[in-house]
């Protein structure tokens, strides 16, 4: 008689692909054969198939699969745990053993289940999406881009030479019949640091039948060393853009943090 939990057994290795199952005795005899497979396992015992590049333990009256490289693992998260290059519908994938790689095995960090919004997928595009729901709740981190809850975050950077007028941030308010506001801090430093710049702007927009109308005066507080240089908020089409103007013959190098949100 073998008493599980005092017994030491390792693992089986098979190479035909096999499945590996709980036996019906545990005390290694199988009615009418008289002894187990070599796909039994015991209590605590792994199963190797060589064929397919798994592993899998015995817990409890369970088989519980691990999964390296392969042809991937169909299972849910509570019999599964995916390492490698695998494709599962419900899998953890890891890759190269550091990284959590999207589904199509790609060289990024990411996690992707559509079906409940969960998306960090830092390939070139490095965005995180957590709990999304049509672009106005949850997080979103793309490039200088920040969603929270509704609330966008974008920074960008420019320079001007002169005294054109330019877009440093711009943003699409298309959607018909909707609201939005716009609050802007931006900064200028001239290229030797002798000369700065600083500006706070609020603007409410409206988009009245895809086209926009400024609702209220643009509130604009500076502070300021230079003569000419300024920034606005405006629109353009259905773009609402962050305008800077710099000086004739000066550098100048600009930076907006443009904190906005459209009310449905």
């Amino acid at each position: 008689m073998i008493i599980p939990q005092y017994s030491r057994l390792s693992h089986h290795t098979v190479t035909d692909g096999g499945t590996f199952s709980v036996p019906g005795q545990e005390d290694f005899t199988i009615s009418g054969s008289g002894s187990w497979t070599s796909y039994d396992l015991a209590l605590s015992e792994i199963g190797v198939d060589e064929l397919n590049e798994k592993a899998f333990i015995r817990i409890g009256s369970n088989i519980k699969q691990f999964s390296f490289g392969g042809s991937g693992v169909t299972g849910s998260l509570s019999s599964v745990l995916s390492i490698g290059n695998t494709t599962g519908g419900n899998d953890i994938i890891m890759s190269n053993g550091d990284f959590i790689v999207s589904p199509d095995s790609s060289n990024s960090f990411g996690i992707d289940n559509v079906g409940s919004y969960l998306d960090v997928d830092l390939q070139g595009g490095d965005r995180i999406t957590i709990g999304q729901n049509s672009g106005f709740d949850g997080i979103v981190i793309s490039n200088n881009d920040v969603l929270i809850n509704g609330f966008r975050f974008s920074y960008a950077t420019a320079s001007t030479s002169d005294d054109t007028q330019t877009t440093i941030i711009s943003f699409s308010l298309s959607a018909p019949d909707k609201m939005g506001w716009y609050e802007a801090y931006v900064t200028g430093i001239k290229s030797d640091g002798s000369e700065g710049y600083f500006s706070k702007i609020n603007s409410a927009i409206r988009n009245d039948s895809f086209t926009l109308y400024q609702v209220g005066s643009v509130d604009i507080v500076e502070k300021t060393d230079f003569s000419t240089a300024t920034s606005t908020i405006d629109f353009s089409g259905t773009s609402v853009r962050v305008r800077i103007t710099g000086e004739v013959g000066t550098d100048i190098n600009w930076t907006c943090r443009l904190k906005h949100s459209r009310i449905i």
